[in-house]
Parts: C-alpha cells; sequence; structure tokens
C-alpha cells in the first residue's frame, strides 16, 4: 500500500503543478489579448489619419 500511496501523492503534486502551470498560461493570454487590443485600435487609429490626413492637423 505504501507505494500506491506514494503514487498517489505524486500524481496529484503533478496535477497542482500542472494546475499553476495552465493558471499562469491564462495570465499570459490575457496580457497577450490586452496588447492585441490595444494594437489593433493603434492600427485603427493610424489607417483613419492615413486616409484623411487633413483631419489629423484639425485634431492636434
Amino acid at each position: 500500500m505504501p507505494q500506491k500511496q506514494s503514487a498517489d501523492n505524486k500524481s496529484s503534486e503533478i496535477s497542482t503543478e500542472i494546475t499553476e502551470y495552465i493558471k499562469k498560461l491564462e495570465l499570459q493570454l490575457l496580457v497577450l489579448n490586452k496588447i492585441l487590443l490595444k494594437n489593433n485600435s493603434l492600427i485603427s487609429k493610424n489607417e483613419k489619419i492615413q486616409d484623411n490626413p487633413d483631419s489629423s492637423k484639425s485634431h492636434k
């Protein structure tokens, strides 16, 4: 029985490590998603300015 308990403990330990790793990856994805959204917003603004360069001067 001690071997089974040891295996169960090891399995539980590995499961905990995987869960923590996944949580870290989820946080990284949230940060990347925010960066991409901001980037898309900036690209959009830039395209509008390029489409209508005169309007960009009036906003300054």
